[in-house]
């Protein structure tokens, strides 16, 4: 700023010389009238209406773009907001992740625990048949085979949709 003064009251002291040497008197047309003054001073008015021009356009212009670093300043505002808010949300959702990941494993031990539960009471449901036919001490006819066989295809059905339902879960 310091600079850009010093150089403006260089050019504005050798502009003064300059009116001041070429001092005399000239005749100006100014729409229909005619006037006689000194060179000096029409150099010098010439001089002050371009800079005071140009100080004024420069004003605007300062003025715009005042104002458009404002509008932009808001913008980052605004934008730093939405940064900080989805951060949040990608916490939160990481959280919920978490979460949702320790329920998983915790329901894959349940679902393990059910199958081994599972395994146990067949076993002892096949020695209790065993022993209620030893205790009859009658052998298992070929329609008792059959039913025995069924149960066992359903029970393996029912560990296929339980292993399907757990690896949903998974994904």
């Amino acid at each position: 700023m310091q600079l850009s003064f010093i150089i403006v009251l260089i050019i504005s002291i050798f502009i003064s010389i300059f009116a001041i040497q070429n001092g005399g008197n000239v005749t100006i047309d100014l729409f229909f009238a005619k006037y006689s003054v000194s060179q000096a001073l029409v150099i010098l008015i010439s001089v002050g209406s371009g800079a005071l021009i140009a100080g004024i356009l420069g004003a605007f212009k300062r003025i715009k773009k005042s104002k458009e670093i404002r509008d932009l300043t808001k913008k980052v505002k605004s934008l730093e907001d939405e940064s900080a808010m989805l951060k949040e949300k990608l916490k939160d959702e990481k959280n919920d992740k978490a979460e949702l990941e320790k329920i998983n494993v915790d329901l894959k031990e349940e679902i393990k625990k059910n199958k081994e539960l599972l395994a146990e009471l067949k076993e002892f449901d096949k020695k209790r048949s065993q022993q209620e036919a030893a205790e009859k001490n009658v052998e298992i006819e070929e329609p008792e085979v059959e039913r025995l066989e069924e149960k066992e295809e359903i029970n393996e059905i029912e560990e296929a949709e339980t292993e399907e339902v757990s690896e949903e879960g998974d994904k």
